[in-house]
This record gives C-alpha cells, structure tokens and sequence, in this order.
C-alpha cells in the first residue's frame, strides 16, 4: 500500500510540473490571416531595430547594441532577439506576447503597411500613453512570406 502512495503522489508531482510549463509557456502562436499579408516580412527601422512577422504568427524581434530606439518601441534589451507570438488586433494594433506569464508589447499601427516610392513601410508606436511623435517608420526589407 505504501509504493501506491508514493505512485500516486510522484503522479501528481508530474502533472503539477507539466500544468506549470503549459501555463508559464502559454498558448502557441496563431497564423497570420491571408488578408494580413502585407504585414508579413522582415521590417527595419533603420535605427537598430528589427521585426521579422511570419506567416505562422510569430515576430522575431532584434536590437543592435547601438541601436537608437525608444525604450517604449522595443520588447527586447540592445544587442537582443527574442521570438515572440504575433496577434493583428484589427487593422489598429499588433501585439507581441512572449507566454501566459511573459512580458507583452501593445504596439499602435499609427500608419499601416503602405508603398512609398519603391519601399514598404509601417509606423508603429507603443508609448504609453499614446504620444504620436514615439512613433517608428519601419521599411519592410524583403518579400513577403
């Protein structure tokens, strides 16, 4: 009787653990929908920063270590890339989460993917509160994926 006690309690230690890293990972990333495409691609703000959006929902995000960005307008550290999960909200906003219990950044689409002579560009901007002059042009460097 007393190896079933130990059997049942090594269980539930293990679902614990397992609940635990469901929960700190979060939900997985959710593809981007086919009307969203042109938001898709490698996109630079000339200044050191640098959002990768996949077609399956992710952003990868990377700072130069001399980059010139506002603290506000990046989710990462200089000289960082991080992969988070990409959610359009709408055509207003994209927001960049990192897992359930991960830091989360809210970015304002203050001017949405648009031609510009030859290049692609977007404005975002996620100050809070909301102040338009924080906003950072991004050119989208390559194709669409």
């Amino acid at each position: 009787m007393g190896w079933m006690k130990g059997a049942v309690i090594g269980l539930l230690a293990i679902c614990a653990i397992a609940g635990a890293v469901i929960i700190y990972r979060g939900p997985g990333p959710t593809p981007m929908p086919k009307e969203k495409e042109r938001y898709l691609g490698v996109w630079d703000s000339g200044t050191g920063l640098q959002i990768e959006l996949t077609s399956g929902g992710e952003a990868k995000v990377t700072q130069t270590r001399n980059s010139k960005v506002a603290a506000c307008n990046t989710p990462v550290q200089p000289g960082e890339t991080k992969v988070f999960n990409a959610n359009l909200r709408g055509d207003d906003f994209l927001e960049l989460a990192s897992g359930a219990l991960g830091e989360t950044k809210v970015y304002r689409i203050q001017q949405r993917p648009h031609n510009e002579g030859k290049q692609m560009k977007m404005t975002l901007n996620a100050s809070d509160p909301y102040q338009k002059t924080n906003g950072i042009v991004l050119v989208r460097r390559d194709p669409a994926k």
